[in-house]
């Protein structure tokens, strides 16, 4: 099970609305994630830990191609 369909059921056991409501809600923040992380990567990581912040930050100062790969990979890391 993915961490997404995992947050969905948690979710739904709270009584956030039905699966699919929450299945579009997780979408929809996903997209936006992603398009946050191309227009300034280091706020896209805000909420994955001070060290991913700071290198996202450093590699976005040394180039904005970097910050970015490295905002989509952190982003996707299902560790994290």
């Amino acid at each position: 099970m993915s961490k997404y369909a995992a947050k969905i059921i948690n979710y739904s056991r709270f009584g956030w609305g039905s699966g699919i409501e929450n299945m579009l809600y997780f979408c929809l923040m996903s997209f936006w994630r992603v398009l946050l992380s191309i227009i300034f990567p280091p706020l896209a990581v805000v909420d994955k830990g001070c060290g991913s912040f700071i290198i996202v930050c450093i590699l976005t100062i040394f180039g904005w191609v970097p910050g970015v790969i490295a905002a989509l990979i952190i982003m996707n890391n299902p560790n994290r």
